[in-house]
C-alpha cells in the first residue's frame, strides 16, 4: 500500500507499507495508514518550513555582516571625495563593476587600505 505525503513547496514523498500476505490492508488498516500519512505530511511540511527559515536567517546574517564593511567603505569614500552617501555608493559600485569584483571585496580592500588592518565584520548576531 502506498500513500502520498504532501510536504508543500514541491516536496514529493510517499509512505509505503508492505505485508507478507495478499489483501492484508482492509478498510480499517487503510484508514489508520491514512491518518498516519496525514500526520507525516504535516511533520514533513513543518520540517521544510523550519529549514527554509533557518536558511533565510543565515542569509540575512551574512548580508548584514557584509553591509557593515560596505558602509565603512562608503564612509571612507564620502570623506575622501566630499560627497553624499548615494554618490559614494555609486563610486563603489562602479569600481566593483569595472573590475568585475564583488562589491564587498572592493569595500574590504578600501577599508583595509585606509585602516591598515582587515575590516571588522560588524557585531555577531545572537539567535
Amino acid at each position: 500500500m502506498s500513500l502520498p505525503l504532501a510536504g508543500g513547496d514541491g516536496a514529493v514523498a510517499a509512505l509505503n507499507l508492505y505485508s507478507s500476505r495478499p489483501h492484508a490492508f482492509r478498510p480499517q488498516e487503510q484508514a489508520a495508514a491514512q491518518r498516519f500519512a496525514d500526520e507525516a505530511s504535516r511533520t514533513l511540511s513543518l520540517a521544510l518550513r523550519l529549514a527554509h527559515h533557518v536558511e533565510t536567517i543565515d542569509q540575512l546574517r551574512a548580508a548584514l555582516t557584509s553591509r557593515s564593511v560596505i558602509d565603512q567603505a562608503i564612509g571612507i569614500i564620502m570623506g575622501q571625495n566630499q560627497c553624499d552617501a548615494d554618490a559614494a555608493f555609486a563610486i563603489l559600485r562602479a569600481a566593483s563593476q569595472n573590475r568585475n569584483v564583488k562589491l564587498r571585496a572592493v569595500a574590504a580592500e578600501i577599508v583595509t587600505a585606509v585602516g591598515k588592518a582587515q575590516p571588522t565584520s560588524g557585531h555577531p548576531f545572537e539567535g
